[in-house]
């Protein structure tokens, strides 16, 4: 907000407050394609650690996100081990009926 008001042209300053509550800062826990995020806390006198930026920058060159594996058949494989398994069949028909008794206890606001 303190940049905003030195501009010849001033953003408003709820467009500023609303964009920076609505932005998440980056989570490489949450996240692995974060793992090369960064964020840079502005400082008064604006000095930057330059070289540390370039370092991160070409680590992140360097080591591209993988594109994520194929294992659509892997899957439906264990989808049909699954299917066939009595237990999970059981566990899958509980479940229905759970559901169903939990809905319509609802409905008459048990």
């Amino acid at each position: 907000l303190r940049l905003n008001k030195t501009r010849s042209e001033q953003v408003p300053e709820h467009v500023i407050t609303n964009m920076a509550a609505s932005m998440e800062s980056p989570d490489p826990q949450k996240n692995h394609w974060e793992k090369f995020s960064f964020s840079i806390k502005f400082q008064e006198d604006g000095n930057l650690n330059f070289d540390l930026i370039q370092s991160i920058v070409e680590a992140a060159l360097y080591n591209p996100e993988r594109a994520p594996v194929d294992d659509s058949e892997a899957r439906e494989k264990d989808r049909v081990t699954c299917s066939a398994n009595i237990v999970h069949q059981a566990d899958k028909h509980l479940r229905g009926i759970v559901s169903s008794r939990m809905k319509s206890m609802k409905e008459e606001n048990f």
